[in-house]
């Protein structure tokens, strides 16, 4: 999986930001490129399958969100279990409010969470390299080691996906730099994937060794992030405060870059299939995606384990 996370990171992003800007329209979104190349319905089922492969992210995000916060308050501050339904609608408000603020105060936001996130990401890999253990290896069966690697590439894709932005991400690539903009695409794109992968793998393989197969299978039962679940099962103050926060941090980093792909194509969606104006069908898509995720945060609570 860490030999592959590269390659696909970089040639699958490069791949989306190279037919974004393949359309002859330089104002074109996803939804317009892809009707474009294939044709009105061709286009439309496209854009519905785009729209279906990041909407349920931000649901998974609203839970996680909710879920991290929940036990912080209630594991590291010692305080009773909140509301959900308050907890997790003065949660998911927030960034959704940072989305409809405009471009410039959401890149703001971006740059304020993303330094602070990487930085305190590589302080806590390296400092649980104290409490790595030796691991069990065995060469399991071929087919067991195929069926494996095969279940396991959805969640190798989801973890470095950043697909959602792309297309916004390319669009502004081109007002910025006209024809230059595939080239300068590419260069921040691959420079992305490098840096991407590197603290991610480093931060994988540092917790993996940090915990014991039962105790990933706890967290994992538990339905919180492993680093909650490091918060919660270790009596450093420096992973109980931390671990959380990187946790808060990437979360909600992930929910704005996603909403922003799912708001651009169901747009797209909505103001092809209705007489409403990209203004009108803005408000009425965040409205939709705002309650969808709340009532998903309330719904799936963290298990008690």
């Amino acid at each position: 999986m860490a030999v592959l996370a590269f390659p696909l990171t970089y040639l699958a992003h490069r791949g989306l930001a190279r037919f974004v800007l393949s359309s002859s329209n330089p104002e074109a979104d996803f939804t317009d490129v892809v009707e474009e190349h294939f044709g009105v319905s061709a286009g439309r089922l496209i854009s519905l399958l785009y729209f279906l492969s990041i909407f349920p992210i931000l649901l998974i995000y609203g839970v996680g969100i909710t879920n991290t916060v929940s036990s912080f308050l209630v594991n590291q501050l010692g305080m009773a279990e909140p509301s959900r339904i308050i907890l997790s609608g003065l949660l998911i408000f927030p960034m959704v409010a940072i989305m409809m603020a405009g471009e410039k105060i959401m890149l703001k936001v971006f740059a304020l969470m993303v330094y602070p996130l990487v930085a305190i990401l590589a302080v806590l890999s390296l400092y649980l390299v104290q409490e790595w253990k030796v691991p069990a290896l065995t060469l399991p069966a071929f087919s067991d080691f195929t069926i494996t690697t095969w279940l396991a590439l959805p969640v190798l894709i989801f973890s470095f996906s950043h697909a959602a932005a792309v297309s916004s991400f390319a669009n502004v690539q081109r007002r910025h730099y006209g024809d230059k903009a595939i080239e300068k695409s590419e260069s921040i794109l691959n420079r992305t994937a490098i840096m991407l992968v590197a603290f991610v793998l480093l931060f994988v393989f540092s917790c993996v060794l940090a915990l014991s197969p039962a105790q990933l299978a706890d967290a994992k039962a538990a339905n919180v992030s492993v680093l909650s679940y490091l918060a919660n099962v270790t009596n450093n103050p420096f992973i109980a405060t931390l671990g959380p926060l990187v946790a808060f941090i990437a979360i909600t980093s992930s929910f704005l870059g996603h909403f922003m792909g799912a708001r651009e194509s169901l747009n797209g969606l909505i103001t092809k299939h209705s007489s409403l104006s990209l203004k009108n069908a803005d408000h009425l898509g965040v409205i939709v995606m705002f309650f969808a995720i709340w009532f998903a945060a309330v719904m799936n609570r963290a298990s008690s384990a």
